[in-house]
């Protein structure tokens, strides 16, 4: 890899406590950013997170390795329930209205969750794009040139990326208290290509 590459990263996370959480993708596209939420959304129990227990979403963009937006996916999202109404999000994960637990089968398969897609204001790729296989530095600031020419020359050794540490994968990658999970590239990102009932709806 002779220079920094672009990408989104989906991030997904409910913190410690009962139930935990910490889910990041990184891709080349807002089609696949769009089927990574399909995949998360495809089963009642993350309804469940979602609405009773609180998670953030985000959807940033990096430029060369670099972030230059962020977005709480939280206020664009709506759920609707059969029988219990929709439900809306803030940026602090409040619902209105509140989710009676006892009276939400996290089983279910009737819901839909809508993003208002169209009203995001998300930049596009800058050249050249990360593609899968491969992986990335990352940094919300300006990454200094020490850093960027050790991960250039890397030749992705292991040893030099753990101990650069902030480093994603393309497509899936697992994080456990800040550190990636994830140790090597994932070739063809089977949980993007897994069938789903499908209940989410962009517009």
């Amino acid at each position: 890899m002779s220079e920094l590459k672009s990408f989104y990263t989906l991030e997904l996370v409910v913190e410690p406590g009962g139930v935990r959480k910490d889910h990041l993708y990184v891709l080349g596209s807002l089609a696949e950013v769009q089927r990574a939420l399909e995949v998360q959304f495809s089963h009642g129990f993350e309804i469940g997170l979602l609405l009773s227990y609180g998670e953030d979403i985000y959807l940033s963009t990096y430029h060369r390795a670099c972030r230059i937006d962020r977005i709480n996916l939280l206020p664009y999202i709506r759920v609707e329930i059969p029988r219990l109404g929709i439900f809306t999000i803030d940026e602090e994960q409040n619902v209105t209205p509140p989710l009676d637990e006892a009276s939400f089968d996290e089983e279910t398969d009737e819901y839909t969750v809508i993003i208002d897609w169209s009203k995001l204001n998300i930049p596009e790729l800058v050249l050249p794009i990360l593609q899968p296989g491969e992986v990335s530095i990352f940094s919300s600031y300006t990454l200094d040139r020490e850093t960027i020419d050790l991960f250039l020359n890397s030749g992705n050794d292991p040893e030099v990326l753990a101990y650069l540490g902030d480093v994603f994968y393309y497509g899936w990658n697992e994080m456990e208290f800040g550190w990636n999970e994830v140790t090597e590239p994932v070739e063809d990102m089977p949980v993007l290509t897994f069938p789903v009932i499908n209940h989410v709806r962009f517009q």
